[in-house]
């Protein structure tokens, strides 16, 4: 459990407060530029793993305003926001045995 709160209290805001700086410093909405790109749909598939962990990764993002507008800039992209992260990928619970 140790590992999750580090990464919660540590690991996201340091990269999520990096990501923020970079779409705060150039002005635009997207971390393409003015129009999405890998990055941002990247960001969306990797927030999503972490989100889906349960670990709390949502409330990091509300302490970034402008990656949580990309974030959901993003979401209406195509069918994103129609991507469902349902049942278990992967066992996110540290106390599993696989762990």
């Amino acid at each position: 459990m140790a590992e999750w709160a580090k990464l919660k209290d540590e690991f996201l805001p340091r990269h999520f407060g990096y990501l923020d700086k970079i779409l705060n410093d150039s002005g635009f909405l997207f971390l393409g530029g003015a129009k999405p790109n890998a990055a941002d749909v990247t960001f969306f598939a990797v927030f999503g793993v972490y989100d889906h962990a349960g670990m709390g990764a949502d409330e990091v993002l509300m302490k970034f305003p402008k990656l949580k507008g990309c974030y959901e800039a993003t979401k209406t992209l195509g069918k994103l926001a129609e991507f469902k992260r349902e049942g278990h990928f992967f066992i996110s619970d540290p106390n599993h045995s696989m762990f």
